[in-house]
């Protein structure tokens, strides 16, 4: 005797009025019949117009795999855009870390959908520490060479991953395990979810400011009560926000915003970044202002993270080659 086991069918409907659109009806059909199955067995689901709520669902889906499958295969990378000292040649500079995915070399932009799946499925605390993990692991072995060019690197933290417990907790750990200077560590998290999360952003910023780290608020200047949150917010450095900057020499809104904030920072024991410095004239007037750092394609366009790793390598050993002249027997000669 013969066990029947039980048959159910699942539909998806879409309509369609003509050859023209029956490929976009096929798909909308499958999307229906996607929502049908995750509502159990024997459904029937019709595609309406209004169901563009069922596409993000699916695509949000298809991205969460890609997603865990980038992550697990090593298709992501760091890039790293130049911080120039503007009041001294000699200062200390650094670099901001960027998310690359090497699928796209050539684009030298952020993966936007593969970020914007992390935030929206609460991911974003795993991506950041993909980054911070990466940038240090990178960084360890150069880091004589980054303490000698007085060099920062400065990475991002996402609003999910500032208020998550468990990530700091990991970040703070690993940063006492690798032996990477903490120093060396400058951390940027935006203004708007510093305020909106003030208590736990207060906590992870004193929490690793008191392993060495610094920390800046980024896109500054755009939120409502900006002035006030600088003064609450332990930060070491602010980064005005582009749309000022890249306004400064024809508006004089921008140009007179950017001096109040630097005026306040001076006040303040805080220095100032100049984000979207896109030319040597807005560098110029930037100079002018007394912003200290300026950062934007005006600088440098963001380069492998690698190569410049390997070029301040290059030039530390310039350095101490200069530093000790070589000798006719090959010793390094007693200056």
């Amino acid at each position: 005797m013969t066990t029947q086991e039980p048959v159910s069918l699942s539909c998806g409907v879409a309509s369609f009025t003509g050859p023209a659109q029956f490929q976009r009806a096929l798909v909308r059909a499958e999307l229906a019949c996607h929502t049908a199955q995750t509502r159990g067995r024997g459904h029937v689901e019709v595609w309406q117009d209004q169901d563009a709520s069922k596409v993000c669902r699916h695509l949000d889906a298809a991205a969460v795999q890609r997603f865990r499958e980038v992550l697990r295969e090593g298709r992501l990378t760091l890039f790293a855009q130049r911080i120039l000292p503007l009041q001294r040649q000699d200062g200390p500079g650094g670099y901001e870390l960027l998310l690359r995915s090497v699928d796209q070399p050539l684009e030298n932009r952020a993966p936007a959908t593969l970020l914007g799946a992390a935030l929206r499925n609460q991911l974003a605390p795993e991506l950041d520490w993909w980054v911070v993990e990466h940038a240090i692991r990178e960084a360890l072995p150069y880091r004589a060479e980054l303490l000698a060019a007085n060099v920062a690197l400065s990475i991002n933290i996402t609003g999910p991953s500032l208020t998550h417990e468990g990530f700091r907790r990991r970040v703070c750990g690993l940063i006492r395990r690798s032996g990477m200077p903490a120093s060396l560590l400058m951390f940027e998290i935006t203004e708007t979810v510093a305020v909106l999360s003030f208590k736990r952003a207060v906590r992870f910023i004193r929490e690793l400011s008191a392993l060495g780290c610094r920390f800046a608020l980024d896109d500054f200047g755009t939120g409502a009560n900006s002035l006030k949150n600088l003064t609450n917010l332990p930060v070491n450095r602010v980064k005005i926000d582009g749309s000022f900057v890249s306004n400064v020499l024809t508006n004089r809104q921008s140009d007179a915003m950017v001096r109040a904030i630097v005026s306040l920072a001076r006040d303040l024991e805080i220095t100032t970044v100049a984000e979207y410095a896109g030319t040597k004239r807005i560098i110029a007037r930037l100079r002018e202002l007394g912003v200290q750092y300026a950062q934007g394609y005006g600088v440098e366009r963001p380069r492998a993270f690698a190569a410049v790793l390997n070029e301040l390598r290059a030039g530390h050993r310039a350095e101490v080659a200069i530093k000790s002249p070589v000798c006719d027997r090959g010793s390094a000669c007693q200056l």
